[in-house]
């Protein structure tokens, strides 16, 4: 079994404890330990930041089923269009984070191995979204 696999099968187990909130913070923590572990290991390595990015992108359909669990049904409208409209900044953001890249990878300026740069900054966008989402979340 592959370690991404494994890893959201651990997100998943951590969700269905009662302390939800708790148990996605923890996992958030585990998933950037982890990537940050990795690159000490790895430090050029484009795959550390892949897994995180697959990671943290993996867990944010989770912690926005778990708030929304939680709102009613006003409060449930205006966080899908409040996503709708972090989904359209996110695919911005993206966009621009692969032309910088593509940029710098023409003109000479990065390598290909700096792909990692663009990973990193990808997840860390959506690692932000996650942690104003959870601060939402009830204990």
């Amino acid at each position: 079994m592959s370690f991404f696999k494994i890893s959201v099968i651990f997100i998943f187990l951590f969700i269905c404890h009662a302390n939800a909130k708790a148990q996605l913070s923890k996992s958030v923590e585990a998933i950037e330990t982890q990537h940050k572990d990795c690159l000490r290991i790895k430090p050029d390595s484009s795959g550390c930041s892949k897994q995180f990015l697959t990671q943290v992108d993996s867990i944010l359909p989770i912690v926005l089923e778990q708030l929304k669990a939680q709102l009613f049904s006003d409060e449930k409208t205006a966080l899908i269009q409040d996503q709708v409209s972090w989904g359209k900044k996110k695919g911005e953001f993206f966009k621009i984070q692969d032309e910088t890249f593509k940029y710098n990878l023409q003109e000479g300026i990065w390598k290909k191995e700096m792909i990692r740069i663009t990973y990193q900054q990808k997840a860390e966008f959506i690692l932000k979204r996650i942690k104003a989402l959870l601060k939402r979340l009830k204990e």
